[in-house]
């Protein structure tokens, strides 16, 4: 992401480097004790309990400290002894404590909305989102997808994962809000777990991204390992997004840009200054990889020049997540938007328990979902949803 450089150029030309004075709003589990989070967090709330405690407890079952590791990664504190920093380590976070684990449900999506809201209440400039949910287009989690349109509509930039291993992308991450990250390798090269698709605006690192990590209270304040996962890509672009109004001044961006047309800014730019190697494939993993000292060193867009975004239909939608699934383009090419309103709440019940089938270690002992006798007639091919999906790696 050539972050070093983007720092050297911001200090060179005498603007605030390294993301100073941004705050990072952080949706999550919150954040637990490490080395590399002292003295980086801004005061957050706590939306499972309730109070100002945004701490992870770090002794539940689901993802604990996955806060901590992509706060870290958007903003962790220069650390010489680990030799590690976030992209932003002169910018804060302010942890949102609103799940425990980070696939979104009818159980948290409520949360995560108030998360949304409470970050931009408390004066955060983005909100970073490293969680989704499989959600058709008909059928989002309308807080969440309210609360996104709130914030963004009042000039905050949404960066959300895009998801993985279920190829079809999560929501938030297609929202047509949102800034949808997928995830690269070291080498610049698509990482293979990542989902991918239309609405993907850039890529970022994902894979072996090394950052704190405390899975139990024990575990010591300094450890650290290597992740993968669209949780990260998601964290580093919004460090990058911290970078770009910390050199502009955010009273410059709010000046020349009202409104929704913040985030339009920085998407635009973060496409067109985005590093593209031979052979990316743009229709599934955006413009490229990003590349913060390019971003940076770029000047402002016209507002005339903003880039639209829309969403895919949900027949399309549909067809795709599908296709991701085995299904033949001959039986995807047959859906509608007719056939989308009718079979998505079931195909995206039938999705969701099949990604978390994936995810599940050891396998569930559960059976696997059956299909209804209408949607396997109206779509024969559909059936095989039906069958135990194939383990991945988390």
């Amino acid at each position: 992401m050539a972050v070093p450089y983007a720092w050297k150029h911001s200090a060179e030309v005498g603007r605030a480097t390294k993301g100073k004075g941004i705050v990072i709003g952080q949706v999550d589990t919150g954040v637990a004790d490490h080395v590399m989070m002292r003295g980086q967090l801004a005061g957050g709330w706590n939306f499972i309990d309730n109070n100002d405690n945004p701490v992870d407890p770090l002794n539940y079952s689901g993802n604990p400290g996955h806060g901590l590791s992509v706060a870290a990664a958007a903003a962790g504190a220069e650390s010489a002894s680990l030799n590690m920093s976030g992209v932003a380590p002169l910018a804060n976070v302010r942890p949102m404590r609103a799940v425990t684990t980070v696939m979104i449900s009818a159980a948290n999506s409520e949360t995560v909305a108030l998360g949304v809201e409470g970050a931009w209440k408390r004066g955060c400039q983005v909100i970073s989102l490293s969680l989704g949910g499989v959600y058709l287009g008909t059928h989002p989690p309308q807080l969440l997808k309210a609360a996104i349109e709130t914030v963004v509509n009042n000039g905050m930039i949404v960066i959300a994962a895009a998801g993985n291993h279920i190829r079809g992308i999560t929501y938030p991450g297609w929202d047509p809000n949102c800034i949808c990250v997928a995830a690269s390798a070291v080498n610049r090269k698509p990482w293979e777990g990542s989902c991918r698709g239309a609405e993907i605006a850039v890529s970022a690192p994902g894979h072996q991204v090394w950052t704190p990590w405390r899975a139990r209270p024990e575990d010591p304040v300094d450890k650290v390992g290597a992740g993968c996962g669209t949780s990260y890509s998601a964290a580093h672009v919004a460090g990058v997004a911290a970078l770009w109004l910390a050199h502009h001044g955010t009273d410059t961006i709010y000046r020349k840009y009202k409104g929704k047309q913040v985030a339009a800014a920085f998407r635009t730019l973060a496409r067109r200054t985005a590093l593209a190697p031979p052979g990316w494939d743009h229709t599934q993993w955006g413009a490229g990889v990003i590349h913060a000292f390019t971003l940076v060193k770029d000047g402002l867009p016209p507002v005339s020049g903003l880039a639209e975004v829309e969403s895919p239909s949900p027949a399309l939608r549909l067809a795709a997540a599908l296709r991701s699934e085995g299904l033949d383009a001959e039986s995807t090419n047959r859906i509608d938007d007719d056939f989308a309103r009718r079979y998505g709440p079931e195909i995206d019940w039938l999705l969701a328990r099949r990604a978390t089938a994936r995810r599940s270690a050891p396998a569930s002992a559960e059976p696997p979902p059956q299909v209804s006798e209408s949607l396997a007639q109206a779509l024969p091919a559909v059936a095989a949803l039906g069958q135990e999906p194939t383990m991945a790696s988390t």
